[in-house]
This record gives structure tokens, C-alpha cells and sequence, in this order.
């Protein structure tokens, strides 16, 4: 998903991604399985709305997801799934992923809801943490070669992400302290400058560290 460039627009009671380079390729990686695409486990497409976006729902939260396309999306066979329940393989999924308490859920999503932050000036650019730029950080540039991943290990209240991408941790948690999108609560700890830092949210704590 962090391969296609986007915009975050969270609302209320929906995440929203607009501003997508390719809007069906992306549906098909999240949605329906099949195209040696993974697919999130229980989202499904809704019916078309006749808007031409892809409008998902997650069945076992009720979370959804639109994919705005400008009007123009094609709805075909990535319908084909329609609401049927998950299947062994979505249900294996679902239950291997490892419980969050509810500040570590509130920390995870404010971190996505903020990845499409960047400054006016363009000092800092989290850029959906796949294309991250900080001018703090001029000798660490980089975008991520497709062969890398970021990997989050944790459980209830302690997490760990960690990436061999260039970037800062420091640029991931700048929207958070940020006047006027900060969060509320957020503290940061920076413990090895352009390395490694911790986020801690109420009882939830994630720490970030650049391999």
C-alpha cells in the first residue's frame, strides 16, 4: 500500500486516502484477495454508490475505508468477494494479530491519521513514512528500496516499529507535537538523536528505532 502515493483525510468515523497516483491498483491490495495481493483480512467493497469511489468496511470492527478516485473507479470483479463472511484464511489472519489496548489503538491512529503531514516550507515531510524527507536530518535522505519493510512487533500497551529506511524517527513523531495537530497526551522521548525515540500515550508505549 506504501508503494502508491497518497493523502491521508481522516474523518470522524472514516478514514479517507484521496489524492491516489493509482486508486484501483490500490483498492485491489486492500480489498478482495487474489491478485498475489494479501489483502486485509474481513475488509469488503460495498456496493457501488455510483460515485465511482471505492468505499470498504472492516466486518469484524465496522471500520471503514474510502478510496477516493476522482469519480472514476471501476468496480468489476473487485466486487466479486461481496459480503460473505471471512473465510479460514482471513479468520487464521485475524486471530494471529496481537491484542492493542486502547491507548496503543489511539496512538496507531493518530500516527496514520498524520502521514501525509508536511511543513509549507518543506522542512519536513513524513510522506506516508515510505517517502519521509527532514531537513534536520539532511545526511539521512532516502526513500525506502522496495526489498526493505518496517517491522511492528508488540503486544497490549508495548510495541516496537523499526525500519532499515533512512529516516529519523524524529520526523515520524513531528506532527504529534506539532502546534495545532498535536495529540493531546503525547509524549516523546528522544533517546539516540536520528535513531531511536518513544512515543507514550496514557499507559501505551511505542518505541521507533532506525536500523
Amino acid at each position: 500500500m506504501l508503494f502508491y502515493t497518497w493523502d491521508a483525510s481522516p474523518q470522524h468515523d472514516m478514514f479517507v486516502m484521496t489524492n491516489v497516483t493509482a486508486p484501483e491498483n490500490l483498492a485491489r491490495t486492500v480489498g478482495a484477495k487474489g491478485y498475489d495481493r494479501p489483502g486485509l483480512p474481513g475488509l469488503r467493497l460495498l456496493p457501488d454508490a455510483g460515485t465511482g469511489n471505492y468505499d470498504f468496511v472492516h466486518l469484524p470492527t465496522g471500520g471503514r475505508l474510502r478510496v477516493l478516485t476522482g469519480g472514476e473507479g471501476r468496480y468489476g470483479d473487485l466486487a466479486a468477494v461481496g459480503m460473505r463472511p471471512p473465510d479460514d484464511d482471513e479468520a487464521e489472519g485475524l486471530a494471529a494479530a496481537a491484542s492493542m489496548s486502547h491507548h496503543t489503538k489511539r496512538l496507531f491512529a493518530a500516527l496514520l491519521a498524520r502521514c501525509s503531514c508536511r511543513t509549507m516550507d518543506g522542512r519536513w515531510d513524513v510522506g506516508q513514512f515510505f517517502y519521509a524527507s527532514d531537513h534536520e536530518f539532511a545526511d539521512q535522505p532516502g526513500r525506502m528500496a522496495v526489498e526493505e519493510r518496517f517491522e511492528l512487533t508488540g503486544s497490549g500497551d508495548r510495541w516496537e516499529l523499526a525500519w532499515s529506511l533512512a529516516t529519523a524517527p524524529e520526523t515520524f513523531t513531528r506532527p504529534l507535537i506539532t502546534p495545532g495537530i498535536e495529540l493531546p497526551g503525547a509524549r516523546i522521548t528522544v533517546e539516540q538523536a536520528g535513531t531511536v525515540s518513544t512515543i507514550r500515550l496514557g499507559t501505551a508505549q511505542l518505541r521507533l528505532i532506525r536500523q
